[in-house]
């Protein structure tokens, strides 16, 4: 069980091994005789009139599984079934797969030789995890349904000099392991395994070589932050625990309590931020305003949102058609916002929204309500920026945000932002235009530190800020 930096780690395996060497007369019963019910019954429709040759007892990620091998049609068949019966990883062969991904691994074969091929399913997504064997190395990578790559194995020298470079510097002393390169939104980022001082740890780094976060370990945090990360693993078992690099600095800890995987988010000073949560610990209000919302649908995830004294929960859930959909509910029950199609937005909100994503994309619309007044929030990408516009009910752009190169700004701002950063590195720039005042906030990294200064069209300063 981990807080999630890119990808799951390492998989602790703890092995029992049922023998197959049952009485002769009922050997498959023998062997499912003392496992669940819903893994007995799984086993038995999968292996079918083949054979089971083995079951083995294991943990992974924090989760209880069987590994199943079966004999069928003179053709050794593996499969791993979780608890409640579903199958959760199963080999299959190249003529099984999806023909988008079957062409992909075809390509990337082409100067290798094809392992396994291993399908994975969770929480619904599918992904299939491909070995190959390439010259003398063997590596893999992984598709999705529609033979996108998600992931895929790399070795040092082939990554770019800045990635190279904080990877060797934050893995000095330590002995490198895998390295697995993932994409989110297209953008590449590396997850490094190391052994240092005899324990096992990962860190993330984006494709320009910044660190994105770490593994850390509880003795490690100042007594703020560990206090209140034991405080919120009481009765649980802690998983898992990464120092994020962002703005600011925090903690995402994973914890299994009461049967439930969740994860949490703390500040620098020992703040909890967000906590996920099942139904049943939310409000009386809270959870009646969830349940009228999502009548039907499946709750995905529920997380507390905490902001000082204000407190919100932010509702993830699947429709009936299998779309993905997010709304927020104050802590009394009251709906705060709820995300919608374009269409069911004004006629005069479509349209400035969509004039605001011109030449790109509107990924989420979230209808607002706060004091009675309803407006209207937009998640966009425009020429792979993001940007953000919030809309009243008449179509009035009354906040707008979004990232812009440094050499967009106005001269001003350029010559104030380089002469504050210095020899730091630009992180990032968003332009911001509330009530029609346009501010640009700097974002930068000197050594470790991260630095950020908000000016206005002038260059002048509006706030300065140590991270």
């Amino acid at each position: 069980m981990r807080a999630n930096l890119l990808t799951s780690f390492s998989t602790l395996l703890t092995t029992v091994v049922i023998s197959t060497h049952a009485a002769p007369t009922n050997p498959a019963a023998a062997q499912l005789a003392h496992l669940p019910v819903a893994v007995r019954k799984t086993i038995l429709e999968t292996k079918g009139n083949g054979k089971l040759e083995e079951v083995d007892k294991k943990t992974e990620d924090g989760e209880l599984v069987y590994s199943v091998k079966v004999l069928k049609d003179g053709k050794q068949e593996k499969f791993t079934v979780s608890t409640d019966g579903a199958i959760s990883q199963r080999a299959v062969t190249l003529e099984q797969v999806p023909a988008a991904v079957r062409k992909q691994i075809k390509d990337r074969t082409i100067d290798a030789k094809l392992g396994d091929i291993v399908r994975v399913s969770d929480n619904g997504d599918v992904t299939f995890e491909v070995q190959i064997t390439q010259g003398k190395r063997d590596r893999d990578f992984a598709l999705d349904e529609d033979g996108m790559l998600v992931s895929e194995q790399v070795f040092i020298e082939e990554l770019t000099v800045a990635v190279q470079k904080t990877i060797r510097e934050k893995a000095l002393g330590a002995e490198l392991g895998d390295i697995t390169r993932t994409f989110e939104e297209g953008d590449p980022a590396y997850e490094v395994n190391m052994t240092k001082a005899g324990q096992e740890r990962y860190f993330a780094v984006d494709g320009d070589g910044t660190l994105l976060g770490e593994q850390v370990f509880l003795t490690e945090l100042t007594a703020a932050v560990q206090s209140t990360i034991q405080a919120q693993a009481t009765e649980a078992t802690l998983g898992d625990i990464n120092k994020i690099y962002g703005d600011e600095v925090t903690y995402e800890a994973a914890m299994k309590k009461h049967g439930t995987e969740r994860t949490f988010t703390v500040d620098a000073d020992g703040d909890l931020l967000d906590i996920q949560m099942p139904l049943a610990e939310t409000p009386a209000a809270v959870q009646k305003t969830i349940r009228e919302q999502a009548k039907g649908s499946k709750l995905d995830l529920i997380t507390k949102l905490i902001d000082g004294t204000e407190i919100n929960y932010q509702v993830d859930y699947t429709s009936t058609n299998n779309q993905d959909h997010t709304f927020y509910v104050t802590d009394k029950g009251d709906l705060l916002g709820l995300e919608i199609g374009l269409e069911e937005a004004p006629a005069e909100v479509q349209k400035t929204l969509q004039t605001a994503a011109s030449g790109g994309s509107i990924e989420k619309v979230i209808k607002n309500v706060a004091d009675g007044e309803v407006t209207y929030q937009a998640d966009m990408s425009v020429g792979g920026k993001a940007r953000t516009a919030i809309v009243d009910v008449d179509g009035k752009v009354t906040y707008e945000q979004a990232a812009v190169e440094l050499k967009d700004a106005p001269e001003a701002v350029q010559k104030s932002a380089q002469t504050k950063m210095g020899a730091g590195k630009l992180s990032n720039l968003t332009k911001t235009t509330e009530d029609g005042v346009v501010s640009y906030e700097v974002e930068w990294i000197d050594g470790e530190k991260h630095l950020a200064a908000t000016l206005d069209e002038k260059g002048e300063d509006v706030a300065l800020d140590g991270k």
